[in-house]
């Protein structure tokens, strides 16, 4: 199999053309027509992923965060991103990123599912025509503290940060990434409790306000699964043994920790 017939395969449920205007998915070095080899998926591309990438023989990695983001004006190697660039290059690797398409098409519902609870509906509808959307919400009665110790248990995180005082709540929502810039949509449904990533003070401040809880659970956080959720698609795509898919973890080493 050609990596080009892979990706095109993985577009037909996670296609480029519902990117969002801001993303720059799709694929972000490489020659998509050699033979497919060895595959990895991370969240982020760093240079200790290409190491292993190199070692491991692969020369196709997926990733969540495009490594070409927002633009670069040039590929330079004494620029991390471009050293980066030219190291996948040098050892034939493509690099193909899903960030707001995958976001849109199942993962969210997929880290929703991990805490615990069922989608009953989308919390922003970016695309009505394709009913692609952003985030999830169910009706749940639930209490803080034992929701607390669920989400670090099922999401595996030694910490989060809670914003309001509130103990119990009817219902809740999850965005993974940043998710602050749905916080109309949260108050629309009726949404009392609201998890995701990147929490700035004066939103919080704003969201409690309105009568909104916040659960912090960082960026990476909640998408440091997207490498559980990629190899799930490729386990469909490819009889066991017939291909090495590499899950490579580097995800903790950048949580931000609370010494």
């Amino acid at each position: 199999m050609r990596i080009k017939e892979l990706i095109n395969s993985f577009e037909e449920d996670y296609p480029l053309e519902t990117s969002e205007d801001w993303d720059n998915s799709g694929i972000q070095v490489g020659d998509i027509n050699q033979e497919l080899k060895n595959i990895m998926v991370t969240l982020e591309i760093t240079e200790e992923a290409l190491a292993r990438a190199v070692e491991e023989d692969v020369n196709l990695i997926i990733c969540h965060h495009p490594l070409i983001f927002p633009t670069i004006a040039n590929i330079d190697k004494d620029n991390f991103k471009g050293s980066k660039l030219i190291n996948a290059i040098k050892n034939n690797i493509v690099i193909y990123a899903s960030h707001s398409p995958i976001d849109m098409a199942g993962f969210n519902e997929y880290i929703f599912n991990r805490l615990g609870f069922q989608s009953e509906g989308k919390i922003s509808y970016t695309n009505e025509a394709k009913t692609l959307a952003y985030g999830d919400y169910a009706n749940e009665k639930i209490s803080l503290r034992p929701l607390v110790e669920q989400i670090k248990e099922n999401l595996d995180l030694d910490h989060l940060v809670v914003w309001g005082d509130k103990n119990e709540f009817k219902k809740i929502g999850l965005v993974t990434g940043s998710g602050m810039s749905f916080i109309e949509d949260v108050k629309r449904l009726g949404i009392d409790l609201f998890i995701t990533g990147d929490i700035g003070h004066h939103d919080a401040m704003d969201a409690i306000e309105q009568g909104i809880t916040l659960i912090d659970i960082s960026h990476e956080g909640s998408e440091k699964f997207f490498t559980y959720f990629v190899e799930r698609i490729l386990d469909e795509e490819f009889e066991d043994g017939q291909i090495n898919i590499i899950k490579y973890y580097n995800e903790d080493k950048y949580l931000r920790k609370i010494m």
